[in-house]
């Protein structure tokens, strides 16, 4: 089960006051999961343990994206090279973490 915890609105647009920024870090045994809306269908852009948000962007610590072999039968997690600034309206999701987000290929 996901629960929204935040919600940026794209580059400039934040709810968080210019000057200031929040830190969203999970708790063991949770992650958080970005989403970005196209119309009606939600998207994962990425997961992550850690994040900070301000005015105009989200900055995701040590980001990674779930992939599975071409039968489906197992999955991992691959991480992506650097961190993650996003400019764009996404969502950050509350989920509890699986087995494949502790598996690296």
């Amino acid at each position: 089960m996901m629960r929204e915890i935040y919600r940026f609105y794209g580059r400039g647009q934040s709810s968080v006051v210019q000057a200031r920024c929040c830190l969203i870090e999970t708790a063991e045994g949770s992650v958080l999961e970005i989403t970005e809306a196209h119309g009606k269908t939600e998207f994962v852009v990425a997961y992550c343990r850690k994040a900070i948000a301000d005015r105009w962007c989200v900055c995701c610590f040590e980001p990674f994206r779930k992939v599975s072999d071409i039968g489906l039968t197992r999955s991992w997690a691959e991480r992506y090279a650097a961190g993650m600034f996003i400019f764009r309206g996404v969502r950050l999701h509350l989920t509890q973490e699986e087995d494949w987000m502790r598996q690296n290929e």
